[in-house]
């Protein structure tokens, strides 16, 4: 009996720490230099392309997604106001819009302020979890390596992403050793796409 009553505490145990767990919000960063392919990671971890991917437009900020409280997707940059959405496509194309203006703002440094998106879920496996899509740190004549820095200091754990059709470079060498002295004592995966 002693035994079938220890049994039933480690097991209420359990299930007091699976339960607190589900309410902990983890932040994942997904990093690599420009047109890796981390977008293209994000929205395998959402489940359907809302992070634009093109070989003509890199990421020029940090997009934040998490899961939409209410069924409608949201995109909000700094303080501007909250923008609604009905569908997947109509966020994409005013997210696509934003990053085609900044690919042109050479004042601007070709970067935009943090983009915050809420996105709809029918519970993935990510969507307890924030995500970065951070900007590449290699663009030239942009603000993005201290843009991409400056997320991956907040985040749990970092996705580092390869492109080895291009062979590992000199500099995604330098910036993968940059995110290991950021995250000392936190988890780092690293993806190629090979």
């Amino acid at each position: 009996l002693k035994d079938i009553d220890g049994a039933l505490d480690s097991c209420t145990l359990i299930n007091k720490h699976i339960l607190k767990s589900i309410d902990v919000e983890l932040k994942l960063a997904v990093a690599a230099s420009k047109k890796a392919g981390k977008s293209v990671i994000v929205n395998c971890f959402l489940g359907e392309q809302i992070a634009p991917t093109s070989t003509e437009l890199a990421t020029p900020n940090n997009c934040i997604y998490k899961k939409s409280p209410d069924k409608k997707y949201h995109l909000q940059l700094e303080s501007n106001s909250k923008q609604e959405f009905d569908t997947r496509e109509e966020i994409y194309d005013v997210i696509n819009e934003y990053f085609r203006a900044a690919q042109n703002d050479k004042e601007q440094g070709f970067s935009l302020p943090d983009m915050h998106i809420e996105y709809v879920t029918e519970e993935n496996n990510f969507s307890s979890y924030t995500i970065f899509d951070t900007a590449g740190p290699d663009a030239a004549g942009t603000h993005h390596a201290y843009i991409a820095e400056k997320a991956i200091q907040k985040c749990d754990v970092a996705v580092f992403a390869i492109d080895y059709s291009k062979y590992l470079t000199t500099s995604e060498e330098s910036y993968l050793h940059k995110i290991k002295e950021i995250f000392k004592g936190k988890k780092i995966m690293i993806i190629s796409d090979d």
